[in-house]
């Protein structure tokens, strides 16, 4: 994931999908509380952006791009099971993009 290309702000998913970014970013010389207060902020705008039903085929993207960095930080792209889950999300990241740009601005579902 990266704030590289963002997707437009106005849903819910394009917004927690920007806090995600924000707050993945690296940050060293953290004591363990605040590391735990931070990772706990992670989990929770996970959980926001996962339960926002994708309003456009961006939030759709941001949804697979989501999924596609937790299954290359899982580290399970080592077995064929792993490494096939994360293609496809991969391969489904790219549809999505691909469409978007396809239907052109008003991708609304």
């Amino acid at each position: 994931m990266t704030d590289e290309a963002f997707p437009p702000i106005g849903t819910s998913v394009s917004r927690s999908y920007r806090n995600l970014v924000t707050l993945q970013r690296p940050q060293y010389g953290l004591t363990d509380d605040v590391r735990a207060a931070r990772c706990d902020s992670i989990a929770e705008t996970t959980t926001v952006l996962m339960r926002h039903p994708a309003e456009s085929l961006d939030d759709i993207a941001c949804k697979l791009a989501v999924l596609c960095d937790r299954l290359r930080a899982e580290g399970d792209v080592v077995s064929e099971n792993g490494r096939l889950t994360l293609l496809i999300a991969e391969a489904a990241r790219a549809d999505a993009a691909r469409l978007a740009v396809w239907v052109g601005g008003d991708d609304r579902l």
